[in-house]
């Protein structure tokens, strides 16, 4: 599998992104310039974050992340503990190969990092959720195009402990299995089980 392209070169800063800039832009973010821009620390061990979920990279988001990990994705009744997120990376990276997050809007928070992120990817490989209680997807072929999400990290110094999304109507984990005619919302029994990753 061929890592996607990091996102670091579609970032900017709240409030600014330009009227008619496509979010594919590649628009660098120069950090630490302004009040509110993040910190090189702790804004490199989120992007690294996502890189390492865009690419189903086990080892650097068990390096990023704390023990306690959770992925707060308001797609199920329970958050998802670090080795069902790793397993969700995986299965996402092995399906749609081409996937790409871009992070299209950052700031320091106090207790970590918020921003805006968007997925964009090719579902040329099948999509095994099963871990989730969601039915196995074929190959469609789908191009899958969510909608702008907020997302915030909490951070144990430069370590994720905690991912937030707040999905837009049609965005987030709900949104992606419907582009791939998954129903939604997800039954009530998923995305609860920890595994053994």
């Amino acid at each position: 599998m061929t890592p996607g392209p990091p996102p670091y070169g579609h970032l900017f800063r709240r409030g600014q992104i330009p009227d008619g800039v496509p979010l594919s832009a590649p628009t660098p973010l120069q950090l630490g310039a302004t009040t509110n821009a993040p910190t090189q620390g702790r804004a490199e061990a989120v992007l690294s974050w996502v890189y390492a979920f865009q690419n189903g990279d086990e080892d650097g988001l068990r390096a990023l992340s704390t023990d306690g990990f959770e992925f707060d994705h308001h797609a199920g009744p329970h958050p998802m503990p670090l080795p069902t997120t790793i397993r969700l990376s995986r299965a996402l990276a092995e399906a749609l190969p081409d996937l790409h997050i871009q992070v299209v809007e950052i700031e320091e928070r106090e207790h970590g990092i918020r921003g805006l992120w968007r997925w964009q990817g090719t579902q040329s490989e099948p999509l095994d959720l099963s871990f989730l209680g969601v039915p196995r997807i074929p190959a469609l072929g789908t191009n899958v195009d969510l909608p702008v999400d907020r997302v915030s990290w909490e951070l144990e110094g430069t370590r994720v402990h905690r991912l937030h999304l707040h999905p837009s109507p049609r965005g987030g984990l709900g949104g992606l299995l419907g582009q791939l005619g998954i129903p939604f919302p997800l039954p009530d029994s998923s995305i609860r089980v920890a595994d053994e990753g």
